[in-house]
């Protein structure tokens, strides 16, 4: 079924992240389409649990299980940076860890992998340039307006064109539009 990506609000959302950007991040990006800040999850890995990454992969399967015991709309997104794997291996980590249990149909998982780390799209979405081998987690520590990001990264997601998008961002683009649950125009 698809629907417009301003009306979600019939979900709520697990947010399954490595850290507070990533969930800062994907929490704007959901309250824009409407997912009331109420239904909205957050299962982040805790601070000196060691790899977040790791801790997110070990989670998947235990948060997918709790999807099929809800009879509510659930929307999983899972987010982890790929770091320095390439972002279609770390997609496939992903999956792998849920493809052999049942989905329910509606009760989407959206697995959205920046690679390098999710700094890399907020320094493509503040200053255009695509840079997905250096880091920028320390640039972008101090305060910026997640809403504001995210905001853009909901028109990069509705935009016909995606040439010039770093790549992992064209692939999440690809993941929101394949869940059925953002149209674009």
């Amino acid at each position: 079924m698809m629907c417009n990506a301003w009306d979600l609000s019939a979900y709520q959302a697990t947010i399954l992240c490595e850290d507070q950007t990533q969930y800062r991040l994907a929490r704007e990006f959901l309250k824009l389409g409407k997912v009331s800040e109420r239904k909205i999850y957050d299962r982040i890995a805790p601070p000196g649990s060691g790899s977040g990454k790791a801790w997110v992969l070990k989670h998947v399967a235990q948060e997918v299980t709790e999807l099929r015991r809800r009879a509510s709309r659930t929307l999983l997104l899972i987010v982890i940076d790929a770091d320095e794997q390439e972002t279609e291996a770390a997609c496939r980590e992903i999956r792998c860890r849920y493809e052999a249990l049942q989905l329910p149909e509606h009760n989407p998982v959206i697995a959205i992998v920046p690679k390098r780390n999710v700094e890399s799209w907020l320094h493509f979405l503040l200053r255009g340039e695509i840079d997905e081998e250096r880091s920028f987690k320390r640039l972008y520590m101090k305060q910026l307006s997640y809403r504001d990001q995210a905001a853009k990264l909901v028109q990069v997601v509705r935009s016909v064109a995606q040439d010039d998008l770093p790549p992992s961002l064209a692939m999440a683009r690809q993941a929101w539009l394949q869940s059925g649950l953002f149209s674009h125009h």
